[in-house]
């Protein structure tokens, strides 16, 4: 399951797997907690999925940001001059 995974699918997934189908305690289980784990299962994925976009848009704004840095040093160098 991943961060895009739906309830339903899910669902499925947890009811089709082999632990669950020889686990009579599990079976035993009412689906709103089942759907409940779910939920935290899926909020937290999520977190980690926006901390690691954030963290890949902040690393590629940095990359981005050296680079015009970089090019504005080499133009200085040139002949041709930089006015900001």
């Amino acid at each position: 399951m991943d961060v895009l995974t739906r309830w339903k699918i899910a669902h499925g997934m947890i009811v089709e797997s082999e632990q669950y189908k020889v686990d009579s305690e599990l079976q035993k289980l009412p689906t709103l907690d089942i759907l409940l784990a779910f939920e935290d299962y899926s909020r937290v994925r999520e977190r980690e999925y926006e901390e690691q976009t954030r963290r890949a848009q902040v690393e590629k704004t940095r990359k981005e940001r050296k680079a015009r840095e970089a090019f504005k040093v080499h133009l200085s160098l040139t002949s041709w001059a930089v006015t900001e």
